[in-house]
């Protein structure tokens, strides 16, 4: 059924304003970024290690300048 609707659903899409594309792709990722902090917070003894690494990861991402 979805594909009977799918070419006008693209057509929306890609209409759309790119702010408004980014806001709903952000939304979207946010049960998969849950999940995965998840489970990176569950293991007890590799916890410390792992918020190092995230915190290099943003560290990272912050130094880097921002193109459009």
């Amino acid at each position: 059924m979805l594909a009977v609707f799918a070419s006008l659903l693209v057509r929306v899409f890609l209409a759309l304003p790119p702010v408004v594309i980014m806001v709903l792709t952000g939304i979207a990722l946010i049960p998969a970024l849950t999940s995965a902090i998840e489970n990176m917070l569950s293991e007890k003894s590799e916890r410390d290690a792992a918020l190092v690494e995230v915190k290099a990861l943003f560290a990272r991402r912050a130094s880097k300048p921002q193109t459009t």
